[in-house]
């Protein structure tokens, strides 16, 4: 029997993820979007993960100090 098919993770999660391991430090939205090209081979428009990041803190997940982001706990 084969495996069920996964889709592919969403840049959202892409990013919360890469969050959760930058920890204090927080990253840059460039750095984030960076580290899914090199992870993941995934290139995004360079306002995708910004866009992303603007609407997770609408929500309440991340939070913005200067330019960098960070997880909320």
């Amino acid at each position: 029997m084969n495996a069920p098919w996964r889709s592919p993770p969403t840049v959202k999660d892409l990013v919360l993820e890469r969050l959760s391991q930058a920890g204090s430090m927080g990253s840059k939205a460039a750095g984030i979007r960076e580290y899914i090209k090199r992870a993941y081979y995934i290139d995004t428009h360079e306002k995708t993960v910004g866009m992303t990041l603007y609407r997770l803190s609408q929500a309440g997940l991340v939070r913005r100090e200067g330019h960098r982001w960070f997880p909320r706990r």
